[in-house]
């Protein structure tokens, strides 16, 4: 009796053996074989959904995999002439994801761009978590994407080249490559970063954008530090000559700036032809947040055909309400001073001002030997919208042909009609009083 025992747990075992080996020689074949991988796709496109369609499949799916006609079709229509893989698909044994090569080449993108009627689900703040943590350890040697297009009403965008070498795992995330070549800009790229708090950041990038119209924008961009504080310092080359250095204070939760971006003997003409030719070296201190921000301004203004200018101002923009503290106007070369105070308040579609402008030693033309009228001071109000305000000025006038005068004025607007309540007129000894309506 136990011999015969024996004699069939004997069987049992090497029929398990077999049916295992079986099953690995068939697993191997599927991965590992092109035929395995042809007749495993085969036998999976009765069940793919009618939205998904793909073309001729070759190669071995553990090794390098070449998917010919991949195409997409829903709200966003996406269609790929070829996508090919080549991955190592021992690695994961080591728990790593290595892909040797990902390359999506001539590809269509159609987004469907089309408003939502639903309204956006309510969402929660977004928070960084204290890690992000991977299954595995990610090496990608080159992710290359070739001729994409991708179909936008206004600007479609065309994409050259995208390549990508990059690694991740839970320690470090790094692209160690970014290239990219394509109708809207240019760029290479490298960046460094910790995957946990407080997430530690060094990014190098030096891009080109064409702007439509304009000359392109060529620049640099380096960031360093974290997400409590992070360093930025940016350069564009001329025509626009634009360098900057800003602190970002808790970029993610509550956003701060602390820095200054100049502009040095940026020269308009340069940029659009069609405007007036004008040199400018302007820097601009920042401090605060987005919803409170603090701004110094020192701008030195050099037309072409007028003399030069100094503009100095301080603002302060709080809840959708500009404040000009002192916005000052002086001549380099001249005794033009002029200065505004006030509120520019945007919280409505139409902007309120509350604005009041004083003046010195103004003259037309602004530069020669002929004066045709003057003031040697003055003073003016504005309050209200564009279209509905109230008004009043008061000038010095003067000309060289007749003694100086005082004019004062005073009216309201209310979107129909513009009513003169003063006009008052102070020369040669006399007075001109008089009121009026202009209708528009």
């Amino acid at each position: 009796m136990m011999n015969i025992i024996r004699r069939c747990l004997k069987w049992l075992g090497l029929s398990l053996l077999s049916l295992i080996t079986l099953l690995i020689l068939i697993l191997w074949w599927v991965l590992f074989t092109e035929s395995g991988t042809g007749w495993t796709i085969k036998q999976a496109r009765p069940y793919l959904p009618e939205f998904f369609q793909i073309g001729e499949v070759k190669g071995a799916l553990a090794r390098q995999i070449d998917i010919r006609d991949f195409v997409l079709q829903g709200p966003t229509e996406v269609s790929i002439q070829q996508i090919s893989l080549r991955w190592q698909l021992s690695a994961l044994l080591e728990k790593k994801l290595l892909v040797h090569q990902l390359r999506v080449k001539d590809a269509d993108i159609r987004p469907d761009l089309t408003p939502s009627d639903e309204p956006a689900p309510a969402s929660e703040p977004f928070s960084m978590p204290e890690a992000i943590e991977l299954p595995v350890d990610i090496v990608i040697e080159q992710l290359a994407l070739e001729n994409i297009a991708i179909e936008l009403p206004d600007q479609p965008i065309a994409i050259e080249h995208l390549r990508v070498s990059a690694k991740a795992t839970s320690e470090h995330f790094e692209i160690t490559t970014l290239s990219l070549a394509s109708n809207l800009a240019d760029a290479e790229l490298s960046a460094q970063l910790t995957p946990f708090q407080p997430y530690a950041l060094n990014l190098d990038a030096s891009w080109l954008a064409n702007i439509p119209n304009y000359p392109a924008a060529q620049g640099q961009t380096r960031v360093a530090g974290d997400l409590a504080l992070l360093q930025l310092n940016q350069s564009i080359a001329a025509p626009y000559s634009l360098t900057a250095e800003m602190e970002l204070s808790n970029p993610i939760d509550d956003l701060g700036f602390d820095g200054w971006l100049s502009l040095t003997d940026m020269k308009t003409q340069q940029i659009d032809a069609n405007i007036e030719p004008v040199t400018l070296t302007t820097k601009v201190t920042l401090q605060g947040k987005p919803t409170d921000l603090q701004a110094d301004i020192d701008s030195q203004i050099t037309p072409a055909n007028y003399p030069a200018i100094q503009l100095t101002s301080q603002l302060n923009w709080k809840d959708s309400l500009l404040s000009l503290h002192a916005l000052k106007v002086k001549g380099v070369q001249q005794p033009l001073e002029a200065s505004v105070q006030g509120t520019v308040n945007v919280a409505n579609p139409t902007p309120e001002l509350d604005l009041s402008l004083q003046w010195r030693e103004i003259r037309w033309p602004l530069e020669g030997e002929t004066i045709d009228v003057a003031s040697k001071q003055g003073s003016a109000t504005f309050k209200g919208t564009p279209d509905t305000f109230i008004t009043a000025l008061n000038a010095q006038l003067s000309n060289p042909q007749y003694p100086s005068g005082q004019l004062r004025l005073a009216g309201k607007s209310d979107n129909k009609k513009f009513a003169l309540e003063q006009l008052t007129m102070q020369a040669l000894g006399g007075e001109i009083h008089g009121t009026g309506l202009i209708n528009y």
